[in-house]
């Protein structure tokens, strides 16, 4: 009996030994297993990243770009405008109050323009947008009946005698240029005197894009400081600048006064919005300022 529980405890021990060796060894398998695998995983992860900050490099790369191109559209159709003869716009001459024929030969001036173009210019889709926008901006009872003929033989417009005082700068293609880039403006700090500012509110009431309250609430003194500014949005300076426009081409039928006025604040904030460049980052960011009227600088002793 001792003999044969000797052998029986041999043979566990045994069996003991064996089950231990086949355990360790299959740990062992599982975690080479393991480890090949989570190699692979990070190798395809790093693989991944990589190629997911390549793709965010070429995005910017290719922003960069496209505001380089938008830049230099803009220079292109500034100087196209600049050296173009400004066209004769017709006016009614029965009411010297009534604003010019303008609105109805824009969009066949405009495509004429752009189709012979050779640079990229706006689409026609953005070209009717903002036509509409303009038309809206307009009230309705100041623009006259559309004529029969086509735009190229509308009679010269009268304009009070001014016609050919107005600048270029307020030619339609020149213009539109303008509009577009008050669109892609935040704010601008408009400093003037308030009887300035008030000419100004009585030349855009009533229009649809201008935020009278935002600028109703800032203060207004004589001598206006950065503090004391008066701040419009993009949307608000497309409705100014439309307006001040409407204004020059109605000629001085009433009186001199106010043509000067709106020939002057619209020069100065489209020189101020058209010089507008996107800032690469935030601390680069500021806001444009305007200055529409002049302080008569100390003379030298």
């Amino acid at each position: 009996m001792d003999l044969l529980r000797t052998e029986v405890e041999n043979g566990f021990t045994e069996l003991r030994g064996t089950g231990d060796a086949l355990r360790t060894e299959l740990l062992d398998a599982i975690v080479d297993g393991l480890r090949d695998h989570r190699d692979e995983i990070v190798t395809a992860l790093t693989r991944e990243r990589q190629s997911a900050e390549q793709a965010d490099r070429d995005t910017r790369r290719l922003q960069r770009r496209l505001t380089e191109a938008r830049e230099e559209l803009h220079r292109l159709q500034l100087r196209a405008a600049e050296t173009a003869q400004p066209r004769p716009e017709p006016v009614d001459p029965p009411d010297p109050t009534y604003l010019p024929v303008k609105e109805t030969p824009v969009p066949e001036t405009a495509h004429a323009e752009e189709s012979s173009s050779p640079s990229p210019g706006i689409t026609a889709e953005q070209a009717q947008q903002l036509i509409d926008l303009l038309a809206r901006l307009t009230p309705a009872e100041a623009v006259a009946p559309a004529p029969d003929r086509p735009a190229a033989d509308a009679p010269p417009v009268d304009a009070g005698g001014v016609a050919d005082l107005i600048p270029a700068t307020l030619a339609w293609p020149a213009h539109v240029a303008t509009l577009l880039k008050a669109a892609a403006v935040n704010t601008v700090a408009i400093a003037c005197n308030p009887h300035t500012w008030e000419f100004l509110g009585k030349r855009v009431e009533g229009a649809e894009h201008f935020d009278q309250q935002e600028a109703a609430q800032r203060p207004r003194g004589a001598f206006q400081e950065d503090e004391a500014d008066n701040l419009l949005s993009g949307r608000s300076v497309i409705a100014l600048l439309n307006a001040l426009r409407t204004t020059v081409y109605a000629g001085t039928g009433q009186d001199v006064e106010t043509w000067a006025l709106a020939v002057t604040c619209y020069e100065r904030i489209a020189e101020v919005v058209n010089s507008t460049r996107p800032a690469r980052d935030e601390h680069e960011s500021t806001r444009p300022r305007i200055v529409l009227d002049d302080l008569t600088a100390k003379t030298p002793a």
